[in-house]
């Protein structure tokens, strides 16, 4: 939970630490992760967050919530189902790039036919982020205006896992320039952006859709 910066759901952790058994604690810390990158990803306000928390956590210390099924029960309708999770997705920028790494790293690995993926996070060392359309672009992105440049830069479709060398080496150059960088990855999300032929807006959100079609089976709202 760490590496997603939150710190709302603790009490509800502690109430369920002297409460709840030890497989049952092993789910909750599973779909805990799950609910707060939903959480994050769609926009829910923290002060929203501690008030349902805190809810949730008195009923489990008077007895009332025994699993992590009674509690997903209690939190029905203040998680984001997989329709709105996966809409908004499909929109998110990531300015963080913590965050952003965790998300793709996630999405690769589930794209890859892994299990559980999302409980090992990166930790950037091996691996950074490239954003593919610069924020400051020069002559070889003149068909992209330093508006949307701005709005799209930090988008996750515009994001993409590479390794550390490699990233600092192409550095803001053309698409063009970095299309061999990218189809050399050995990340299939990212060498899959080597298939346009032009990175323009268009492009950046047509693939932020397929990669928010991965969402639902990365950060599942249940756990088993």
């Amino acid at each position: 939970m760490r590496y997603l910066g939150v710190t709302q759901i603790r009490p509800l952790l502690l109430a369920a630490f002297g409460e709840f058994s030890k497989k049952e604690m092993e789910k909750l810390l599973k779909v805990s992760v799950n609910w707060s990158v939903r959480f994050l990803i769609s926009g829910v306000p923290s002060g929203n967050l501690e008030g349902y928390y805190s809810r949730s956590a008195k009923k489990i210390s008077e007895g009332n919530i025994k699993t992590v099924a009674d509690l997903t029960k209690d939190m029905a309708g203040v998680v984001p189902d997989d329709e709105k999770f996966i809409a908004a997705l499909a929109t998110a920028s990531v300015p963080v790039a913590s965050f952003a790494r965790y998300y793709l790293r996630t999405l690769q690995v589930v794209q890859d036919g892994m299990k559980e993926p999302m409980y090992v996070p990166s930790d950037g060392k091996a691996v950074t982020l490239e954003h593919i359309l610069p924020v400051n672009t020069g002559v070889d992105w003149k068909y992209i205006s330093d508006e949307d440049a701005k709005a799209y830069y930090n988008r996750l479709g515009n994001q993409a896992l590479l390794a550390g060398t490699v990233n600092s080496a192409i550095g803001n150059v053309g698409f063009s320039s970095k299309k061999e960088a990218l189809s050399a990855s050995p990340f299939s999300l990212t060498n899959d952006v080597a298939k346009w032929s032009v990175w323009d807006v268009s492009a950046i959100a047509e693939r932020q859709k397929k990669l928010a079609s991965l969402g639902a089976k990365a950060w599942p709202l249940t756990v088993k």
